[in-house]
Order: C-alpha cells, then structure tokens, then sequence
C-alpha cells in the first residue's frame, strides 16, 4: 500500500535518516489519508511513475523491515520477563540468605562446630538457587523459567537446618 506525501518527501526522508522534523510535520506526514503510516524505520522512499508516467517519490510501508522491528520489540520484552522472574527468585532469597548469615555468625561466634556445617551448605544452596534458571553463560535458561509460575510453590527451595 502506498501513501503519497507529495511535499513532504523530504521530511520523511529526514526521519528515516534518523532526523526529526517539527512535530506538526511529522503529524502530517504520518496521518496520510487518516491512515497512520507507523513507526519511521517501518518507511522507505520508492520512485514510482504515475498514470501520467511523470516520476514521483512515495514513502512506502516496508513490511519486511516492521516484521523484523516487531520481532526484535516482542524477543526484548520476553527477555525482560525472564530477567524479572530471576529478579522474583532473588527478592525470596534475600532474606533467607541474611537469617542464614546470622545464625552462621551466630554458630560461629559459640563455637557451635555441630550446626556449623549445616547452615553453610543451606546458605550455599541458597545463592546456587539461581544458578538452576540461567545458561553457562549466565543469560536466563527460558525453558527453566518457563516452567515457573509461583516462585514460592515451583522451586526447589532448601530446607532451612534445625
């Protein structure tokens, strides 16, 4: 589909060089025949001939370069939901690593060699709990995550030392 905006060829090829024209002119140019034309890098400048065979530049949909755009946008915003579930995780964790921190200074402090032990392997597998969610290369591991719905319920928490 094509939108012909006649004089304003020039201010579109000002945005889809990254430029921005006064705003009443980019309202104008993105409003053509009240269609909204869409994001600029969606646009592209053909030269087509009309009925009379005069030469015209168009600003045309790029359809391929909206899909890619749409596509990078929707992987962006699923990344940033895995990022907030390993946020989540943290949050619980928290403060069972500072109880866990205590009771070990606490343990250590009475030379309590019997407990000793315990809480160190419970607090451990406490900062390891992330470990299970993310990649060797430390990116969130999405399979993982995916199976998550209640972070309280669905994870393996450690089980806190008598």
């Amino acid at each position: 589909m094509r939108w012909y905006a006649e004089r304003k060829i020039d201010a579109v090829k000002m945005i889809i060089d990254g430029q921005r024209p006064s705003t009443d002119l980019y309202d104008n140019i993105f409003h053509i025949s009240d269609e909204r034309i869409g994001h600029p890098e969606d646009c592209k400048i053909e030269t087509v001939q009309d009925e009379m065979g005069t030469e015209q530049e168009v600003v045309v949909l790029d359809q391929a370069a909206k899909d890619a755009r749409l596509a990078a946008e929707a992987q962006a915003a699923e990344s940033q939901s895995y990022l907030n579930k390993l946020n989540q995780i943290r949050n619980v964790r928290q403060p069972l690593l500072l109880e866990a921190d205590v009771n070990i200074n606490i343990l250590f402090d009475t030379d309590n060699d019997i407990s000793l032990p315990s809480w160190k392997n419970y607090r451990q597998e406490l900062r390891d709990i992330t470990d299970n969610y993310k990649n060797e290369d430390g990116s969130p591991n999405e399979s993982a995550l995916d199976e998550i719905d209640d972070i309280l319920t669905d994870i393996s928490w450690p089980v806190k030392p008598e």
